[in-house]
């Protein structure tokens, strides 16, 4: 997949390449390629460009989740969802965060709302510690 995804010019700022021909990745780049992978097997997010965008966006809230003694990551944690949907010219993905959804209302059709606990669920038997780094 990640192979592929590079191929199509999706990862231009993921990575380094090493001398040896193989690629290495930060921690919140690793995060980012999980969310993404699992938004698109799911078939959340049909749009790989979308899919990179919401997970990059998605990235410090979910970071702030696994590594639940970092004070300073506590903002982070203070909000409990992302909502993303296409602005009007269809080009580009609007991404607002929101510690509820108790009033939770769009005036736009097609959004898609993410839960970062229930993200941080799916994806915690599968995703690194950081100092597994």
């Amino acid at each position: 997949m990640l192979r592929d995804w590079r191929r199509r010019g999706l990862l231009e700022n993921f990575g380094v390449l090493g001398s040896n021909g193989k690629w290495t990745y930060a921690y919140g780049d690793v995060i980012a390629l999980a969310i993404m992978a699992f938004l698109v097997t799911r078939r959340i997010a049909s749009d790989l460009g979308d899919a990179l965008h919401i997970a990059r966006a998605a990235v410090p809230y979910v970071v702030a989740r696994l590594e639940k003694s970092t004070p300073s990551l506590s903002r982070y944690r203070e909000v409990g969802f992302l909502a993303a949907w296409a602005n009007r010219d269809g080009d580009t993905m609007q991404i607002e965060y929101f510690s509820s959804i108790g009033k939770f209302a769009f005036a736009v059709p097609g959004y898609l709302v993410v839960s970062f606990d229930a993200l941080v669920a799916e994806l915690t038997p599968s995703l690194p510690l950081r100092d597994q780094e």
